[in-house]
């Protein structure tokens, strides 16, 4: 009988009642407990689940310089000449290389990677905070207050103190002002780049190069707009969720016409009338 092991011991839900207990909402179980490393930081952002990261001895070193993210562009890639190179691939020589099992799984890795950058374009961006340009002095004093209160209860939970339950509470005050603060200066970012672009004469090419940068940031919807039997277009989502409750009600009607309906079995005994009602319904 294999013998597993849970990596997480602390709460990784916090929530922002302070009547409400914390609990472990996560399960990362393995054999060989002595491999891996488990650590659990504040809530992200709005959210009431903790940060919980886990890092193993044999984690293959990331191949992108320091500072960048590697964005693969799968939209792009050429998934035809990649299962083309990884079905004419030695894969024997490479998996059966050695004894060790974990160095054969480093040597495999390297062909997926390897066959990834071949047939995947992809590039290497910053990964510094410029993905977040609202995200000032006042929110980075924000997220620092909530990481120390989240800090100081963790500590006063494993001691047991006295005082865990005020510290939840001062731990909560600090994330939902964390919240309010982010919130505000998102909308404050928005705000000036809706004055910066009303500022821009219509046309010109600062005002489309905004615009464009500013339309990168927002999702689109992956669903088309869908006909109507009007030979109208629905754009919206609620147009679209309407049709769509159309189509399935319509799909969904049973036409009973003049038929009647079934009798009630006999069951032996004294039976009372049964009364049936049919009544149509028009969506």
């Amino acid at each position: 009988m294999m013998m597993m092991t849970q990596l997480v011991q602390g709460a990784t839900r916090v929530p922002d009642v302070d009547s409400h207990t914390p609990n472990c909402l996560d399960l990362l179980l393995t054999t060989d407990p002595d491999r891996y490393s488990v650590s659990i930081s504040a809530p992200l952002g709005s959210s009431d689940h903790c940060l919980v990261k886990s890092v193993s001895v044999y984690s293959p070193p990331d191949p992108s310089p320091r500072g960048t993210r590697r964005m693969w562009r799968y939209r792009s890639a050429d998934w035809d000449g990649m299962r083309s190179f990884f079905a004419c691939y030695p894969w024997q020589p490479t998996c059966f290389s050695s004894e060790d099992a974990s160095s054969c799984a480093d040597a495999v890795t390297d062909v997926l990677r390897q066959g990834m950058e071949y047939y995947i374009p992809f590039s290497d961006v910053s990964a510094s905070g410029g993905a977040r340009p609202w995200f000032g002095a006042e929110c980075s004093r924000a997220n620092a207050l909530k990481r120390a209160a989240y800090r100081a209860w963790v500590d006063s939970r494993t001691r047991d103190s006295l005082d865990v339950s005020e510290k939840k509470k001062a731990f909560n005050r600090a994330a939902k002002s964390c919240k309010k603060v982010m919130q505000r200066s998102r909308f404050d970012h928005i705000s000036r780049i809706g004055n910066k672009l009303a500022s821009y004469p219509a046309g010109s090419k600062a005002f489309w190069s905004l615009a464009k940068s500013v339309e990168s940031n927002f999702c689109r919807p992956s669903l088309p707009p869908l006909l109507r039997p009007d030979g109208s277009l629905a754009h919206t989502a609620e147009e679209k969720a309407n049709l769509f409750a159309s189509l399935f009600a319509e799909s969904s009607r049973l036409d009973s016409g003049d038929a009647s309906p079934p009798a009630a079995p006999d069951g032996g005994e004294t039976t009372y009338p049964v009364a049936i009602i049919c009544l149509m319904f028009e969506t």
